[in-house]
């Protein structure tokens, strides 16, 4: 069903209205012709949507300003929203274009395509949804979701990377509110806990992957912290 166009020329035909429901898709240029059921080696029900997807004719003038022809269209194969416990699918002919002047290329765009998977946008934010709310692990969203959980874990990366860092991943977003946060200390190769400075004599300080720790040193005195960006972190003295 082509859920996008209101018109009836290229929609299928329902011959009994009450057994469906028309739904918005968001799947811009895409055209639904046949739907068929298959059976994944998981044992799920996969619903596979076969179709064309549209090619916008500015798409088609190359950069020497040439129209671009289709050279080939291998199927190419995204996964969707779940439909109940089953899983979905679209599977369409994917254009690549070439000009015959200056010989460039290009694959035909994908509107509706999240990036860097083969999955669409509405299957991606659902995925990051799932991931942001905390309740489930990354095995639990993939089973959700019905995808692999490299996938899941690629996608997390990503989202986490957009929460906490800057400079494409490379460096860290200090935290708005003053809690307990981990900090890498290369000077001395050790991971601590820093606390929010606050003017007393003896702070408390936990410290991981230390001697001091199992020596029970769970407290040291002023000249022993120093500031770092805005946190207290524990240097280590020597030993007593």
């Amino acid at each position: 069903m082509d859920y996008i166009r209101t018109e009836a020329d290229g929609q299928l035909t329902l011959t009994q209205s009450t057994e469906y429901l028309v739904l918005p898709s968001c799947l811009y240029g895409f055209h639904n012709t046949e739907t068929t059921v298959v059976t994944a080696k998981s044992g799920r029900i996969i619903y596979c949507h076969r179709g064309t997807l549209d090619i916008p004719e500015d798409e088609r003038i190359c950069s020497c300003g040439q129209w671009m022809h289709i050279n080939s269209h291998p199927d190419i194969y995204i996964r969707h929203l779940n439909i109940g416990g089953n899983l979905s699918g679209l599977l369409f002919p994917h254009n690549q274009l070439r000009c015959r002047e200056c010989g460039k290329t290009k694959s035909q765009f994908i509107s509706f395509k999240a990036d860097g998977h083969l999955i669409t946008e509405a299957l991606h934010q659902y995925v990051r949804d799932l991931l942001a709310a905390g309740t489930y692990t990354n095995k639990q969203v993939a089973e959700l979701a019905g995808l692999d959980k490299n996938v899941i874990k690629a996608i997390d990366k990503k989202r986490l990377q957009e929460l906490y860092t800057t400079d494409d991943g490379k460096k860290l977003i200090k935290p708005e509110k003053q809690a307990n946060t981990l900090v890498s200390m290369s000077s001395s190769s050790m991971t601590v806990v820093g606390m929010p400075h606050i003017s007393s004599t003896s702070k408390p300080v936990m410290c991981y992957g230390s001697r001091m720790a199992r020596r029970s040193r769970l407290y040291t005195t002023s000249s022993s912290m120093s500031a770092w960006n805005g946190w207290t972190v524990w240097k280590p003295s020597p030993a007593t």
